[in-house]
């Protein structure tokens, strides 16, 4: 019984993580449709792969002043892709609108 309450448990666990995988991945060709999904990647680009910033993790206080940097930055960054993406789709639409009245004049012609 236990044994069956785990695979259910495992099972429940992977398919959450496929959802939320399919939604990442959504959202990140989202972004790169728009051509903002640098602001996805930028903190992580600027911070994991800086060698030194291992090395300066060590000193007194700056762990914590990273992640108030992390926390004070996703928020910007999330407000910047939040107008970008709004912009876009305003863009997305007019496009879709002089497309549609292109057509129209063609088919006029």
């Amino acid at each position: 019984h236990d044994e069956l309450l785990d695979v259910l448990e495992k099972e429940s666990v992977i398919a959450e993580k496929d959802a939320r995988d399919i939604q990442m991945n959504q959202y990140i060709k989202e972004l790169d449709e728009a051509g903002i999904v640098f602001a996805h990647t930028l903190f992580d680009d600027m911070f994991f792969e800086d060698a030194d910033i291992e090395k300066l993790k060590h000193l007194p206080g700056l762990k914590e002043l990273i992640e108030q940097f992390r926390t004070s930055f996703k928020g910007i960054s999330e407000d910047f892709v939040r107008v970008a993406m709004e912009k876009y789709g305003n863009k997305k639409a007019d496009t879709q609108s002089f497309n549609s009245t292109v057509q129209i004049v063609r088919s006029k012609a």
